[in-house]
């Protein structure tokens, strides 16, 4: 009798290898880059909320009165706080992800995951800091100016801000991310340069959602209403979608050792 050699195990086997590592590569990476960045979200909020109890309270404690809070400085703040952990939290596993096994495509992954999840959360907590500051305003008696942004109205004003803010915060990560990624990849005078497409990508998501150092360009496109909303919504994704794509370039560079 002949002996048969093996022949499609072996090979299903591999894969089934390749899925099991790249998927715990994946939960690793998604675990660090993911809980990391929601706890200092989290942390952030925390303090900005005690920051907005306490500025008014202080306030109404002189007898003085505040036409609007301090939330508009929060919103400005998060997405800062969010694109600088986005570049942290990469820079510091991307190497020994890879260097560990780990794939760029699975790194991507858990980036692109991760923020999801951070901009999720923002625009969680800001939705909850909203009505928290205009409840409070209302207990001391005071009018509260809503931040400014997308002109939304009625009920809906409370959930599209927060939307508005959630996207600008992935954006702000992923490029934190992507720049990361551009100085790890191509050293200080080129990652320099690449900051460039990111500072283009922040701008669009300011435009869109109207908020941030590009609010008065954003209010001067040709959009009113509910048609404004959808509008900028859509920028908002379109930006994060481009945002992911341009980390993805940059993560297909990134280098085990420094650049030459």
């Amino acid at each position: 009798m002949s002996a048969v050699a093996p022949t499609a195990r072996p090979a299903v086997d591999r894969a089934a290898v390749v899925r099991d590592a790249d998927r715990r590569a994946f939960r690793q990476a998604w675990d660090y880059l993911a809980g990391g960045q929601v706890l200092f979200a989290l942390g952030f909020w925390v303090v900005f909320a005690l920051v907005m109890v306490v500025v008014p309270l202080l306030v109404r404690a002189n007898d003085g009165v505040m036409s609007g809070g301090v939330l508009t400085g929060a919103s400005y703040s998060a997405r800062w706080f969010a694109f600088a952990l986005g570049i942290a939290t990469t820079a510091s596993l991307v190497v020994v992800h890879l260097a560990a096994g780990g794939t760029r495509r699975s790194f991507f992954r858990a980036a692109a995951a991760a923020a999801v999840v951070v901009g999720l959360t923002y625009a969680a907590c800001y939705g909850v800091a909203t009505l928290g500051e205009q409840a409070l305003f209302g207990a001391l008696g005071w009018d509260w100016e809503r931040p400014g942004g997308l002109p939304a109205a009625g009920a809906a004003t409370t959930v599209v801000h927060a939307a508005a803010e959630g996207l600008a915060c992935a954006v702000y990560s992923l490029v934190g991310t992507a720049i990361g990624m551009g100085y790890q990849s191509h050293g200080a005078w080129l990652g320099t340069v690449l900051v460039l497409p990111g500072i283009a990508l922040l701008a669009l998501v300011g435009t869109a959602t109207r908020t941030g150092a590009s609010e008065a360009l954003g209010e001067r496109l040709p959009f009113d209403g509910s048609t404004a909303v959808v509008a900028g919504l859509l920028g908002a994704l379109l930006a994060a979608l481009v945002a992911a794509g341009w980390l993805r370039a940059q993560l297909q560079r990134v280098q085990l050792r420094p650049p030459s």
